[in-house]
């Protein structure tokens, strides 16, 4: 039986593209094999480490979940099926500079879902 579970975090302050990167790389991966991809990366860099965070959460879970019905699972039996990027709001800033002119400096949000099952 698949039960299909889904972790949401929005207004991620990363950029679409690295988001993306990094998330092509998962996707269809186990639970196992995350962890060694995550691990070779720099994971001292702080968008890995917010992946890392939403990704512990949605194994979490659905492993409670499924502990509430009272069926055994392993967290190794888990796989990433899909991945969604969606792009948020813009914040957008002003800076004063010389002659009373101004630049606008645009702060994008990034929402993530990651939905995984088991086997």
């Amino acid at each position: 039986m698949n039960n299909i579970n889904y972790s949401k975090i929005k207004f991620i302050k990363i950029s679409y593209k690295k988001l993306n990167k990094i998330l092509k790389q998962l996707k269809n991966k186990t639970y196992l094999e995350i962890l060694y991809i995550l691990k070779k990366l720099n994971i001292l860099n702080k968008n890995i480490n917010i992946i890392i965070k939403t990704l512990f959460l949605a194994i979490n879970n659905l492993y409670y979940l499924n502990l509430k019905n009272k069926k055994i699972l392993n967290k190794n039996n888990f796989k990433i099926i899909e991945t969604y990027i969606i792009r948020g709001s813009i914040l957008k800033r002003l800076i004063c500079r010389a002659k009373g002119k101004s630049n606008i400096i645009k702060k994008k949000f990034n929402h993530l879902i990651i939905k995984i099952s088991t086997k």
